[in-house]
């Protein structure tokens, strides 16, 4: 049977957070379970040596 709405919701262990990724920055702040209001982030310029770490380049869905 095809669930309503085409697919199913498991909690599934995932592996842990690749460098680089939206998850990894929120593991490094240790926020524990957290949300963020991403909307109004605009992309800043090419990570440079004055930057703290480069920006996030990915996420899994």
């Amino acid at each position: 049977m095809t669930p309503a709405f085409g697919f199913t919701i498991r909690a599934t262990a995932l592996e842990p957070a690749e460098p680089g990724s939206i998850e990894a920055a929120f593991a490094d702040a240790e926020l524990g379970l957290s949300l963020a209001d991403l909307h109004q982030v605009r992309p800043r310029a090419a990570h440079s040596d004055n930057d703290p770490a480069p920006d996030p380049d990915r996420i899994r869905i």
